[in-house]
């Protein structure tokens, strides 16, 4: 065998086919390793990419087989649709077959009708008469037996003196030709009104026209002479004085008459006299349909002419008007009314009131309906006025009634032109009841003749202590608070429904400023009732309830009774004789308070603070959380967090933040089959591991420590400044109410950090622990509920 000699490639004269030294082994090692390391964090991207898009397909595939199953229930409703439809086009040809006979029937009823009317007018007005005649007849025939006695006694003395007065027999015989002449004016009346009843049906418009005419100049004269005290004949359209003799015999008076086109001197107001105490009277303008308030004398005898006491029934508002129409006092025993309700009404007053005088007007024209308030006693405080117990009121009597013809409701403010306009342009507003309301007042303040004016002047000028109103100093006591947004959510909103309306309506904007219109938003903000009206849900401003301070309890009930058809406040518990009266507004947080109704209430546990969740949007699953919710797409959520962890709005919070913060494509998928195919609410996302709620907790203490470095102060210093400044109203609002939101971020930052350290433990220790440190007692049901039973699961999987 021949010998072969090798020769080195690279002149050397090593074997090539050698093998490599350790460093060039570890050389290839390392590559293949970190080729091998490359490729299998590929390989987790491409599975994770193919979770998401395995996910995606079967949200997209449950989201399809919905859709086919909605379309074919559309279909189905369409096709009973198509068929109801053409039911009801056969219906409504049928109605209006009947609506056009009931229009011609309709047209024969209203000629009837117009007839019918005139002939009521007619035997009104006759009736009325009769009964003034009937009077006037008594009362002669009374004059009669009191001139016979007076006669009497005159002839006893002219036979004691053996004289005869001439003038007394020409007296005897006034008497009886006036009385005479009464009853014969009577006669003919009587059988024109017998010829009426007779020939009404007959009778045309002209001739019932003319038989009016006749009617009334019979009656009138009728009335042309009548006597005397005297004996002497004048004309009773001037005959207008009501005078006393010596003998106690009564002249006619106006009264009697009925026709008091002329005052007596008496009964003229005094400016000097200040034994006439004023009161105020409804008086109905015939020019105009309106009321009017006029200061009248009590005890005067002027009355409102019948013809001025019309029924208005133009639309409802005029009916509340013609029920709470009230004329003079005609008798003394109306007089005497009168009287005691003007002293019940100075009994509820207090005399430093610098608003007496309106609310003796605004009670005066309670008492003239059935309104009851005669247990109250109204206080006026330094700058605030509170209502008492003018005598002890037992358990479930009523302590306050008013009728709802004295309530401003929302459906009659819906009745007004400008505000069916509003609702006939469809126009968008982010409050509407309270705009409806607001529009309502606006107009009546501005009418001085408005049924409504005494209760709307009343109505405080300006709301100083709401925020919307504070000036930026008093804005500055509220730096770092979250409340601050709420304060200009609350004046964006007013702008905008006043701006929405003048777009579409620009006549509006001389119907009022937008600081009238923020005004009046405020007022029905913080002084209407929720009320249930005939089984419906309505608000209403309720007059004079607005004056009881709120607390709670209250040992008040209210709302709207049904049998006396109004609003009533009856006491839930016996009240004692001088105690001042509560009402109830309901549980609010003070920022509620202080929004809506100008103050805040001290040690309030129904406290409250905003707090706002965004979804991350680095998060690499973010698209598949959004197709999980579907329409539920929020790019934040603001949450109501109360220092009570079990309140559903903070449970709310807990699930939100649990979901925001998964990142596993399996839980998701898990999450998304436990909502059946259907938009999984982000909500009531439940507790489903440690490593998940121990996030969840260190985003609360993230979150709500950020908020607290915010403001000025701390909690320890605005307990000092609350006790040792001399502050202003607002300024004190504004220090217990940024208490109460540090008192709650507070309460959860230290919330958090407890249920992470119990997270971090055992379950035998968590309850050894738990024993330990009594301060854990207010976490047990979320300690029991959520950190035990997440902790056993671990321990299950573990020694699987």
């Amino acid at each position: 065998m021949s010998q072969t000699n090798f020769v080195s490639i690279s002149g050397t004269g090593l074997n090539p086919m050698s093998p490599p030294t350790i460093k060039q082994q570890v050389k290839d090692f390392d590559a293949k390793f970190s080729l091998q390391q490359s490729q299998s964090e590929d390989i987790e991207e491409l599975k994770k990419q193919l979770q998401s898009l395995q996910l995606e397909v079967k949200i997209k595939n449950d989201q399809i087989k919905n859709q086919d199953r909605n379309q074919l229930e559309l279909t189905q409703q369409n096709q009973k649709l198509y068929q109801h439809t053409k039911e009801l086009q056969q219906m409504l040809y049928y109605k209006q077959q009947q609506i056009d006979k009931y229009k011609t029937q309709n047209g024969i009823y209203k000629t009837n009708v117009g007839c019918l009317e005139k002939t009521l007018q007619i035997l009104c007005e006759d009736i009325s008469k009769q009964e003034g005649k009937k009077k006037i007849l008594l009362d002669l025939n009374q004059m009669k037996s009191e001139l016979i006695e007076l006669r009497e006694a005159l002839m006893r003395a002219e036979e004691a003196n053996n004289y005869t007065s001439p003038s007394l027999t020409n007296l005897d015989i006034k008497i009886q030709e006036s009385i005479q002449d009464y009853q014969n004016s009577i006669s003919p009346i009587r059988s024109n009104k017998a010829l009426q009843n007779n020939s009404n049906q007959q009778m045309g418009s002209q001739q019932q026209q003319q038989f009016i005419q006749q009617l009334q100049n019979q009656q009138q004269t009728s009335l042309q002479v009548l006597p005397d005290i005297n004996g002497n004949f004048t004309n009773s359209a001037n005959q207008v004085t009501s005078t006393n003799n010596m003998n106690g015999l009564n002249g006619l008076s106006s009264n009697n008459i009925g026709n008091n086109q002329n005052n007596n001197n008496s009964n003229t107001l005094n400016p000097n006299n200040k034994d006439q105490r004023k009161y105020y009277q409804i008086h109905q303008q015939n020019s105009t349909n309106k009321f009017e308030y006029e200061v009248m004398p009590v005890g005067s005898q002027q009355q409102i002419p019948v013809s001025q006491m019309q029924i208005e029934s133009v639309d409802n508002l005029e009916e509340r008007k013609e029920n709470s129409v009230h004329a003079s006092p005609s008798t003394s025993e109306q007089t005497d009314d009168k009287d005691n309700s003007q002293k019940l009404i100075q009994k509820i007053l207090s005399d430093g009131d610098p608003d007496y005088s309106k609310n003796f007007i605004l009670l005066k024209w309670l008492s003239d309906t059935s309104s009851e308030f005669n247990k109250i006693k109204m206080v006026y405080y330094n700058n605030y006025r509170g209502v008492h117990a003018r005598q002890k009121i037992k358990k479930g009597e009523c302590i306050l009634f008013i009728p709802v013809d004295n309530m401003i409701t929302l459906e009659l403010s819906k009745e007004l032109p400008i505000c069916q306009l509003i609702e006939s342009k469809n126009i968008r507003l982010l409050s509407p009841k309270h705009t409806f309301l607001s529009i309502y007042i606006i107009i009546e303040k501005k009418n001085h003749k408005s049924f409504w004016k005494p209760f709307l002047d009343i109505l405080p000028v300006e709301y100083t202590t709401f925020p919307i109103l504070y000036t930026d100093e008093e804005l500055f006591w509220l730096k770092g608070s979250p409340f601050l947004n709420q304060v200009k959510e609350r004046r964006e909103c007013i702008t905008q429904d006043y701006q929405a309306i003048v777009s579409k309506i620009p006549e509006f904007a001389k119907l009022c400023t937008l600081d009238e219109f923020a005004w009046a938003r405020m007022m029905a903000a913080s002084r209407i009732y929720g009320l249930f009206i005939n089984k419906k849900r309505t608000d209403a401003f309720v007059p004079l309830a607005d004056m009881f301070n709120h607390r709670r309890p209250a040992y008040t009930n209210w709302g709207f009774c049904e049998d006396k058809g109004g609003f009533m406040l009856k006491a839930s518990e016996d009240i004692r004789r001088g105690d001042q009266i509560y009402y109830s507004c309901g549980r609010k947080c003070n920022s509620r308070f202080l929004l809506n109704y100008g103050f805040v209430v001290k040690n309030n546990e129904a406290n409250e603070i905003q707090l706002r969740v965004d979804f991350d949007k680095k998060d690499e699953t973010l698209p598949i959380k959004l197709q999980m919710i579907g329409k539920r797409k929020p790019e934040s959520l603001i949450f109501r967090i109360h220092i009570n962890y079990e309140e559903k709005s903070v449970l709310e919070f807990f699930g939100f933040l649990r979901f925001v913060l998964i990142r596993d494509y399996i839980v998701l998928e898990k999450f998304h089959e436990m909502s059946e195919g259907k938009e999984f609410d982000p909500l009531r996302t439940p507790p489903f591991s440690i490593e998940n709620e121990k996030q969840m907790w260190t985003e609360i203490h993230k979150i709500c420590a950020e908020i607290m470095i915010q403001y000025p102060t701390t909690l320890d210093e605005d307990k000092k400044i609350l006790e040792t400044s001399k502050l202003t109203i607002n300024q004190k609002n504004c220090v217990i109410l940024r208490m109460g939101e540090k008192e709650i971020l507070m309460y959860y930052i230290t919330m958090a950090d407890r249920m992470k350290k119990l997270l971090t433990m055992t379950k035998t220790e968590v309850k050894k622990h738990i024993l330990q440190n009594q301060e854990y007692t207010k976490y047990s049901s979320y300690v029991n509920g959520i950190v035990l039973s997440l902790l056993t699961k671990r321990e299950t999987y573990d020694e699987e």
